[in-house]
């Protein structure tokens, strides 16, 4: 049947029951793993419109662009020059 360990959840320090056998053992309840899930989201990206994954909400500057579609180049208005600009700019 295999032998069976407590551990404690990172999160809030609960029961967490581990099998020996696995490669891996969980590091948050099942409760706190809802509760940290439930803070990600994905976003569509204002330029490409595709997915930008695993946003958090508590980030203080949520990204509004994929990296590559941040940056654009723009002709200098005084001499014609490209120049590397941010889109929200």
């Amino acid at each position: 049947m295999g032998k069976w360990r407590t551990e404690s959840c990172e999160q809030c320090g609960g029961d967490i029951y581990v099998h020996e056998e696995w490669a891996r053992s969980p590091r948050f309840c099942k409760p706190c793993r809802e509760e940290r899930a439930a803070k990600w989201y994905d976003k569509s990206c204002r330029y490409c419109g595709g997915t930008l994954r695993r946003v958090c909400v508590e980030w203080n500057r949520i990204p509004d662009f994929h990296k590559e579609c941040a940056w654009t180049e723009k002709p200098c208005k005084l001499c014609g020059h490209n120049i590397r600009i941010h889109r929200l700019f």
